[in-house]
């Protein structure tokens, strides 16, 4: 996060994602399904991830492999790389 003026002009202060911080949102996210289907009741009362624009719910995040195949618990494992490369975020 990083801390900046409040727009306001009061003695408050804004904390903004830094650019790390906008890269978790995908984890952030996959947790905050979890915890909708595990961590409340049917009858109690729950926020839930909305689009911005139109409030539609957000589909269930799926891990799924550059050939499309959706990845299960069981189906990932670890592989050493000979660089460390940076995820494409732009797809």
């Amino acid at each position: 996060m990083e801390a900046a003026p409040s727009s306001t002009g009061s003695s408050h202060r804004i904390y903004n994602l830094s650019e790390k911080g906008e890269a978790l949102y995908l984890t952030l996210a996959a947790l905050w399904q979890w915890s909708e289907a595990y961590c409340f009741s049917p009858d109690e009362r729950s926020f839930t991830l909305v689009d911005r624009v139109d409030q539609d719910r957000l589909m269930p995040l799926k891990l799924v492999t550059t050939e499309g195949r959706v990845m299960g618990p069981y189906d990932c494992i670890g592989q050493m790389m000979p660089t460390h490369p940076r995820p494409d975020t732009n797809t």
